[in-house]
């Protein structure tokens, strides 16, 4: 998939509804914000679960290997492939904001300039019970599963590989 404006996913570039047990194996790419594997961007009231993306994520701002901008829930879902952006970029969401991300993972390698991570570029929101793997690169505000937590952010019971990390 191959997008020049906001909002490009391997599945679906804007969600406000339901997703459930779907997936893109294919690689996106995307010029503008909001570039995820699965979805662009995840609104209010959007929901993710038993879902995967396992292709290559090239984006600028909000970047995720599964979805660029999450303003919404993500269950049981993972995402494999690597992604590469500017700024908030993850290897399962670019920037989680004020949405949640509940049994989920992330095992491809992350590349960005600000705000990168295995898991979360920023998060805005709640993650818990989740986990990344994935080798991270980047300049600013770089962590091994979020690069960026708020103090509106909360992460509980989650982890990251600290040798595949870097």
């Amino acid at each position: 998939v191959i997008g020049k404006g906001r909002n490009v996913g391997g599945l679906v570039g804007w969600n406000a509804g339901s997703i459930t047990n779907s997936y893109a194996e294919g690689n996106v790419h995307g010029e503008d914000i909001c570039v995820g594997g699965l979805v662009g961007r995840s609104f209010r009231n959007g929901e993710i679960t038993n879902s995967y993306a396992k292709g290559n994520v090239d984006g600028n701002n909000y970047s995720g290997g599964l979805v660029g901008y999450n303003f919404g829930l993500v269950i049981n879902s993972y995402a494999e492939g690597n992604v590469d952006g500017a700024a908030d970029v993850g290897g399962l969401v670019g920037w989680n904001r004020e949405g949640s991300i509940t049994n989920s993972y992330a095992e491809g390698d992350v590349e960005g300039n600000v705000h990168v991570g295995g898991l979360a570029g920023r998060n805005e929101g709640a993650i818990a019970n989740s986990y990344s793997v994935g080798g991270v690169i980047g300049n600013t505000w770089v962590g091994g599963f979020t690069g960026y937590n708020s103090d509106s952010g909360t992460i509980a019971y989650c982890y990251y590989n600290k040798e595949t990390s870097g």
